[in-house]
């Protein structure tokens, strides 16, 4: 898995949490310590399940706001076209 579709799949991951009431790291790492292999696999993560340390890091180096927008771009893509874009 290259690192581009490793990071993606891990972002995911923290906003599945989120959008299950996560509000903390250790309640991120807690939902992902909990996924079964099937969100795991829809996710792309196919190995073992982060700890958080490894979504610590991941998430203090994300650009937040560039994050919002990407996904905010994609939210606004989808809704115009009713189905998924890359």
């Amino acid at each position: 898995m290259s690192n581009v579709r490793c990071l993606g799949s891990l972002l995911a991951l923290c906003m599945v949490a989120v959008l299950g009431r996560a509000t903390s790291l250790a309640a991120i790492d807690r939902f992902a310590a909990d996924t079964d292999s099937h969100l795991r696999g829809q996710l792309g993560l196919t190995s073992s399940t982060p700890n958080a340390s490894t979504l610590g890091r991941l998430l203090a180096r994300s650009d937040g706001d560039a994050l919002d927008d990407a996904v905010g771009a994609w939210l606004a893509r989808y809704a115009a076209t009713g189905r998924r874009t890359r």
